[in-house]
């Protein structure tokens, strides 16, 4: 198993324009209008709704479903905030307010991988294909 190629990196790579649609709606089947419509992105908000991780894992599954890419605004606060998302398979996060770049590392450090960062490994969620995706 390997992990899923990123439609928006394909696109950017191939120097054409990557088309996002920001969602503050909690109906997943938005997503799958905007999928078939051709957007390649799905920018879902978490800092200016009142999106629960139950109603995120829903719009991921339903933007993983139709070949979509998943952003993530997510709200400035711990850890946790920050890699939920991830841990749910979103394609990356928004990370509102970084004021430094001492602050983006902080960020990446909590989000990222060795060698770039140190989050902890837990291939046991969405994001690892629940062990199924090889180290």
């Amino acid at each position: 198993m390997t992990m899923r190629p990123s439609r928006v990196l394909t696109r950017l790579r191939a120097g054409s324009v990557v088309n996002s649609f920001k969602f503050n709606l909690s109906c997943p089947r938005t997503i799958e209008i905007a999928a078939l419509l051709g957007f390649d992105c799905a920018w879902l908000d978490r800092e200016h709704t009142p999106t629960d991780l139950a109603t995120l894992e829903t719009q991921i599954l339903a933007a993983r479903s139709s070949g979509l890419d998943v952003l993530v605004r997510v709200p400035r606060g711990s850890y946790s905030d920050l890699v939920h998302p991830l841990e749910l398979d979103a394609s990356g996060i928004m990370v509102p307010h970084v004021m430094s770049a001492e602050d983006a590392r902080t960020i990446a450090r909590m989000t990222r991988f060795h060698p770039i960062g140190r989050r902890p490994l837990d291939g046991g969620n969405r994001d690892g294909a629940y062990c199924l995706l090889n180290l």
